[in-house]
C-alpha cells in the first residue's frame, strides 16, 4: 500500500466498508462483486467529508486483482475522478466557508461578550451599561464585524486544505489507472501530463505520475480502439508531442498509428519534417500515410450524397396511385374465369 494510502486506510474507522475492503487487497484472490461495488461506490461519492475513502478506494481498484469485466467498471470510475467538476463541489465550498465563518463570528462574539460582563460586574460604575437590549445590539454587531473579518481567512485556507485533499485522490486516480493499462484513459493522462485538469490545479508530483500511467496507458492501444476513443484524445496525445520528448513521443505516435484519427496529421507531418529528433522523424514518418488515409476515410465519409438537382415534378406527386384508366368497376377487377378447366 502507498505510503498516504496506508496512513488514510489507518484514520479511517474499523467499521470502514472501504478500510474492511482494503486489507483484504494483499491477497492474491480476485476480490467478490460486492467488494468492488463498495470500492466503486466510494470512488464515485463526490462528498467533500468522505475524500479518505475516495482515496484509499482510488489505490485499492488499482492494486487488487480485477476480472475483465471489474476492470472496465473501475476505470470508468477513476477517470469520472479526473474530469468530473462535481468533485470540486464550489457551491458546496462556499456553503461551508460561510458556516464556519459565521460559527467562528459566533463564539468570538460570544467570548469577548463574556470578558465584558465579567470586567463589568468587577467595576459597579459599569451596571448602567447592562441593559439586554444594548447586550443583544452589540452581539448582534460584532457578529456581523467578524463574519466579514473572518470570511476571507476562511475562504482561502478551506479552499487550499479541500484543494489538498482533492489532489490526493486525483493522484491516487492517475496511479491506478496506469496500473489498469486503460486505453480509454490516455486522452485524460495526456491532459494531466500537460497539466490541464477540470477537477484540480496539477503539480509537478502529478505531472509525473500522468506521464508514467500514460506509458503504461499507450501500451494498451490496439487498432480495435479506432473510433471508440474520446473525440479529444487523439488531440491531447499531439498536445504531448509538442515537446519532442523522445521517451514519451514514440509510444505516442505508434498509438496514433493504431487508433489515431485524421486531427493528428497536420501535428504528425510537423514532427516528420521539422523534429530534431531523428527517431521521431522517422516514427512519424511512417504512421503519417496511415493518418492520411484515415483523414481521407473520414471526409468522404463526412459528406452527404445529394441530388444534382430538384426533379420538376413536385415531390407530393412522385409516389402516386394508378388511375383507372379503363373504367371499369372495381369489382369486376378480379371475377372468376367461366372457361371449364381442361
Amino acid at each position: 500500500m502507498s505510503p498516504a494510502a496506508a496512513f488514510h486506510c489507518r484514520r479511517l474507522g474499523r467499521r470502514s466498508p472501504v478500510r474492511q475492503v482494503a486489507e483484504r487487497v494483499d491477497s492474491p484472490a480476485a476480490l467478490d462483486a460486492a467488494s468492488v461495488e463498495v470500492l466503486v461506490s466510494a470512488v464515485l461519492d463526490a462528498s467533500a467529508r468522505r475524500w479518505r475513502e475516495r482515496s484509499v478506494a482510488a489505490w485499492c481498484l488499482g492494486a487488487c486483482v480485477l476480472s475483465a469485466e471489474q476492470r472496465i467498471t473501475a476505470a470508468e470510475a477513476l477517470r469520472g475522478v479526473l474530469v468530473d467538476r462535481r468533485y470540486t463541489d464550489r457551491v458546496g465550498r462556499l456553503l461551508r466557508v460561510a458556516g464556519r465563518a459565521a460559527l467562528s463570528s459566533c463564539v468570538i462574539t460570544t467570548l469577548f461578550l463574556a470578558f465584558r460582563f465579567v470586567s463589568m460586574r468587577m467595576d459597579p460604575t459599569l451596571l448602567a451599561y447592562g441593559d439586554p437590549a444594548i447586550w443583544a445590539v452589540d452581539w448582534l454587531a460584532g457578529v456581523g464585524i467578524a463574519f466579514f473579518v473572518l470570511v476571507l481567512p476562511i475562504l482561502m485556507f478551506s479552499n487550499s486544505r479541500e484543494d489538498f485533499n482533492l489532489r490526493d485522490s486525483v493522484a491516487e486516480a492517475v496511479m491506478s489507472l496506469g496500473k489498469l493499462a486503460d486505453p480509454y484513459a490516455v486522452g485524460i493522462l495526456a491532459r494531466m501530463h500537460k497539466r490541464k485538469c477540470n477537477v484540480v490545479r496539477v503539480t509537478l508530483n502529478e505531472v509525473w505520475e500522468a506521464r508514467q500511467s500514460l506509458l503504461s496507458a499507450l501500451t494498451a492501444v490496439h487498432s480495435e480502439h479506432y473510433g471508440l476513443l474520446p473525440r479529444d484524445a487523439t488531440l491531447s496525445l499531439c498536445d504531448v508531442l509538442s515537446d519532442e520528448d523522445e521517451e514519451l513521443a514514440l509510444p505516442t505516435l505508434e498509438a496514433l498509428g493504431r487508433a489515431g484519427t485524421g486531427a493528428a496529421v497536420q501535428p504528425v507531418r510537423r514532427l516528420a519534417e521539422d523534429s530534431k529528433s531523428e527517431a521521431i522523424r522517422s516514427s512519424a514518418a511512417t504512421v503519417l500515410p496511415i493518418l492520411e488515409e484515415r483523414l481521407r476515410i473520414e471526409t468522404g465519409a463526412a459528406r452527404l450524397l445529394r441530388p444534382a438537382d430538384s426533379p420538376e415534378v413536385p415531390a407530393e406527386v412522385l409516389l402516386r396511385p394508378a388511375s383507372s384508366a379503363t373504367g371499369v368497376p372495381e369489382e369486376q377487377l378480379l371475377r372468376p374465369s367461366d372457361r371449364p378447366e381442361s
